[in-house]
């Protein structure tokens, strides 16, 4: 992983990735797109990658997207010239009339010759990819820490019960996660465990629980929206890790600097100007660059066309985007009306609606960590739409939260912050 760091082509890609995405997210930040920082941090990721992935960059410059975003070149092409070689020796030995015993025989040496310079060329992908994306997930959990530990501490756990909250965000997770497992597996076909992994990411989770990416009305703010963002990343981290282990390390970033920054905002509760006006600046830059970049790398993974390679994978993802967020808001409100508090059960629905928002930035996230680790080869159309169809969602998710927020509780169109 950090033998790839010496290679000159991983910081190139890293920074061309870094730098147009976050490009891309301030503007479409500034333009006030709705959703605010959250859905102009996805947008600009997405964008970015898709001008960087095999769809423009790959198809304009092939050597150049290659050598940036793929790696293993020497490898890959020692592993094709011995290919061609190897073709030109069976077509060599058919046009003699030599038996079809000698003709698998010669089959089998060229295999056997091939499967170590087959695996050279994987490690090599497999390494870069991974040199890419360590310092992006590094970075984001790093800033997840500051931007919560810097954070206002906001109401006491006194004024409101975080325990029904807590509640809801784990039914936020069931609620998100079993039914995109059941489209993964009915739709794409694939295993059952990548199934669950990709239900998992569609659970997502805030992940910065308790801290405001935008304006959220009074009932928002209160101690169990931030044990329902808890609840919800916690229960799409765990499921993540157990139904993917190869993704377990990353997911464990993510999750882990979300709710240590969760905990420093409890105990500390920052006070001081200073240490807001740095809270904010972490929050921004977590967002809008940490995130994006992130995001920018694992689309320039994925090939636009698999998203609607098949009939099953253009549902899939059409199916993802129309229910964006709907699993998350029954299973938030849900758990509010059952475990709530009178107050909180008056309010049930709109807990619901602050609860599901920021969750599109944990789907992701999760997202990436399951290209990240390798447990989704993107180049399989039918695994490669699963990560389209979430990273859309994600991004419809939070775009229609202002819009959601409205039909639920008739409120005027929030500032965007």
């Amino acid at each position: 992983m950090f033998s790839a760091w010496s290679d000159g082509s991983v910081w190139a890609g890293l920074l061309a990735a870094a730098a147009l995405s976050s490009l891309l997210s301030v503007l479409l930040f500034r333009s006030r797109i709705a959703g605010g920082r959250a859905s102009a941090g996805l947008a600009g990721g997405l964008l970015a990658g898709v001008l960087l992935g095999p769809g423009v960059l790959g198809t304009a410059q092939s050597p150049t997207y290659e050598r940036l975003f793929i790696g293993g070149i020497e490898a890959r092409d020692e592993r094709r010239g011995v290919e061609e070689r190897q073709a030109t020796e069976r077509r060599a030995l058919i046009e003699i009339g030599v038996s079809p015993e000698a003709v698998d025989e010669l089959d089998i040496e060229h295999a056997n010759e091939l499967a170590p310079l087959q695996a050279a060329a994987s490690e090599g992908v497999r390494a870069h990819r991974e040199g890419l994306m360590l310092l992006p997930i590094a970075a984001l959990g790093v800033l997840l820490i500051a931007s919560g530990a810097g954070a206002p501490r906001g109401r006491s756990r006194g004024d409101e019960p975080s325990g029904p909250g807590m509640g809801a965000g784990l039914l936020m997770t069931v609620f998100a996660a079993l039914p995109c497992a059941w489209l993964a597996g009915w739709l794409l076909g694939v295993s059952r465990e990548l199934a669950l992994a990709l239900g998992a990411c569609a659970a997502g989770g805030c992940l910065l629980p308790g801290v405001r990416l935008r304006w959220t009305p009074e009932h928002g703010r209160g101690a169990g929206v931030e044990a329902a963002h808890a609840g919800a990343i916690t229960g799409a981290g765990v499921l993540l890790g157990w139904a993917a282990p190869a993704a377990q390390p990353w997911a464990a970033a993510i999750v882990g600097g979300a709710l240590t920054g969760l905990v420093l905002r409890v105990v500390l509760g920052a006070r001081s100007p200073a240490v807001r006006r740095a809270a904010r600046a972490a929050r921004g830059a977590a967002v809008l660059v940490a995130l994006p970049a992130l995001l920018a790398i694992a689309v320039a993974q994925l090939d636009p066309a698999h998203a609607i390679h098949s009939a099953g994978a253009a549902w899939f993802v059409l199916a993802c985007v129309l229910l964006a967020g709907d699993g998350q808001l029954i299973g938030a409100t849900l758990g509010y009306m059952t475990f709530g508090t009178d107050h909180q059960r008056a309010r049930g629905l709109g807990r619901g609606v602050e609860s599901a928002a920021g969750a599109g930035l944990g789907i992701a996230a999760f997202t990436a960590c399951l290209i990240a680790g390798g447990a989704i080869d993107t180049t399989r159309p039918v695994e490669a739409s699963g990560a389209w169809g979430l990273i859309l969602s994600g991004l419809a998710l939070e775009l229609m939260i202002p819009m959601t927020r409205r039909a639920s509780t008739g409120m005027v169109p929030e500032p965007n912050d």
